[in-house]
């Protein structure tokens, strides 16, 4: 992460930005706890490829209660329902969707459902990807992110 030292020798209106909005403000908006937002921040660095800041608000995340964890879930159910649809026609949606989706993401014990459809929302926000938001901000309330919250995901900053 570019350092507070760094933007100042740049422009001290960049280190006040910095300073005020984008340390500041923006961390402590209404609607996201910390650790929620450090979620968001990562999904967002990670759709958009940002990967240069990643160790520094990774390190932040642990600081805001995030935990490091690795584990493999077994095979689940709902992948069948894939299989069905896609399997014949298009065999590798179906080895991605299972392996990837399903498997490693949605069923790791890690991360409740509510924190993967904040991920998922956020990620999709990042990346422009809209046509999917109706669906999957349905999925992030019904798996428990409040209303509130998922209006504060499109006013951090990073999703814009």
């Amino acid at each position: 992460m570019t350092s507070i030292d760094d933007a100042r020798r740049v422009s001290p209106a960049l280190e006040k930005y910095a300073q005020d909005y984008v340390l500041g403000d923006s961390w402590k908006r209404p609607g996201l706890s910390p650790r929620d937002r450090s979620l968001v921040t990562l999904a967002v660095l990670i759709a958009r490829n940002q990967t240069i800041d990643l160790p520094d608000y990774l390190e932040l995340a642990l600081d805001h209660g995030l935990k490091l964890r690795s584990t493999r879930p077994p095979k689940p159910k709902r992948a069948h329902g894939v299989g069905q649809h896609f399997g014949a026609v298009a065999p590798g949606v179906l080895h991605d969707t299972t392996d990837i989706l399903f498997r490693d993401l949605w069923l790791r014990p890690d991360l409740a459902p509510r924190d993967r459809s904040l991920v998922t929302v956020s990620a999709l926000a990042a990346s422009g990807q809209m046509a999917q938001m109706g669906y999957h901000l349905n999925r992030a309330m019904d798996n428990g992110l409040a209303r509130e919250e998922a209006s504060a995901v499109f006013s951090t900053g990073w999703t814009q």
